[in-house]
């Protein structure tokens, strides 16, 4: 999939963030993990959500193995589904690619993938930090 217009990503933020909390949703982490690196200069990396990381990250790691994940930003927030359906839609404006194929690991279609040129790693990583605060 190539990621959609910025004008519509805009349109999503906004109704998002105007959707009321879920009584369903609560506490957790959000994390960026680090999946693999295409060709030295695109990082092809995961944004999701969880109550218990370690777990999760053990879980990615039996379901679809990959040499070289790496666990590269964690936040606590007080809505963890809110937060990362919005930090969904925000990477996307800022991705270079947002693909949706079958992996070669484990067969499944992952959704929670984007894929960033390397020196922009860094800045994706401050973004975030920055951005976290006012989604919560």
């Amino acid at each position: 999939m190539v990621k959609r217009p910025t004008t519509f990503l805009d349109s999503l933020i906004t109704q998002r963030h105007l959707r009321p909390e879920s009584v369903a949703d609560g506490p957790g982490e959000v994390y960026f993990l680090l999946e693999k690196v295409i060709a030295g200069n695109i990082i092809v990396a995961k944004l999701g959500m969880t109550t218990d990381f370690d777990r999760r990250f053990d879980e990615h790691e039996r379901i679809c193995p990959q040499t070289g994940r790496l666990d590269l930003w964690r936040k606590e927030v007080p809505y963890r589904r809110r937060t990362e359906a919005l930090l969904h839609l925000y990477l996307e404006d800022i991705c270079v690619d947002r693909p949706r194929v079958i992996c070669s690991s484990c067969g499944r279609k992952h959704i929670e993938l984007f894929k960033f040129h390397s020196n922009q790693l860094q800045s994706v990583l401050s973004f975030l930090d920055s951005l976290v605060p006012s989604l919560t």
